[in-house]
């Protein structure tokens, strides 16, 4: 048998790390999107408040500068998509509710997957 290939162990180490450090920062992780989910509702209730909003949009800027580092790249996006959503009060509005629902459960959906799934869901 051949020796194995040094750059796959590390390959290997690596993902088996970061799998490690995702599980961990998992629960934080859905603690963002709690509040994202919340906020959406408050859209959806017409009852969405300034503080919530602003609290959405830093949740949501959290989440899109952390779960790319885990190989979530769709989750990055939609990370984004709700940061600047709820980053225009002038455009938010019930109007808005289905969308954004969607939105937010498919990052839930995508965040449910191991480190690095990418698919859209």
């Amino acid at each position: 048998m051949p020796p194995a290939d040094p750059s796959s162990l590390e390959d290997e180490e690596t993902q088996a790390l970061m799998a490690e450090i995702w599980e961990e920062y998992r629960e934080t992780t859905s603690g963002r999107v709690l509040a994202l989910e919340q906020a959406v509702a408050a859209v959806q209730e017409g009852t969405l408040d300034d503080e919530l909003r602003r609290r959405a949009v830093g949740e949501a800027h959290h989440l899109a500068g952390s779960v790319g580092s885990f190989g979530f790249t769709e989750a990055t996006r939609l990370a984004r998509v709700l940061e600047h959503a709820f980053g225009d009060p002038e455009r938010l509005g019930q109007r808005e509710a289905p969308r954004l629902a969607e939105v937010v459960a498919t990052l839930r959906r995508n965040l449910e997957g191991p480190p690095g799934s990418s698919a859209a869901e």
